[in-house]
C-alpha cells in the first residue's frame, strides 16, 4: 500500500478527474521582436544602397558633373544679313 501512495500524487488524482489546469504557456516575444527589428533594419539598408552610385554620391556633396565632350552649338548671326546683302 506504502508504494501505491509514493508512485501516485495529488496531481495523478487531478489528472483522473480532469482538473488540471492548463498550463500558460508563454512565447519568448523578445526573438520575435529582434528578427522583426533586424528585417527592418534590412530593409532600410537595402533601399538606402539600390542604385546608388559615385556620381550620386558626388551630386549629394554639391558636385556637379559636366559632360567635357559637351559643344556648345554657335549659331550664325550674319547669315540673315549675308542673305540680304546677296
Amino acid at each position: 500500500m506504502t508504494t501505491v501512495f509514493n508512485t501516485y500524487s495529488f496531481m495523478d488524482l487531478l489528472k483522473d478527474y480532469n482538473y488540471v489546469p492548463e498550463t500558460v504557456q508563454s512565447e519568448n516575444n523578445l526573438l520575435s521582436k529582434a528578427i522583426t527589428l533586424i528585417a527592418q533594419i534590412t530593409g532600410i539598408v537595402k533601399s538606402k544602397t539600390e542604385d546608388y552610385d559615385f556620381m550620386d554620391l558626388l551630386g549629394d556633396n554639391g558636385c556637379v558633373p559636366v559632360n567635357d565632350n559637351w559643344v556648345k552649338s554657335h549659331t550664325n548671326d550674319n547669315a540673315k544679313l549675308i542673305n540680304i546683302a546677296s
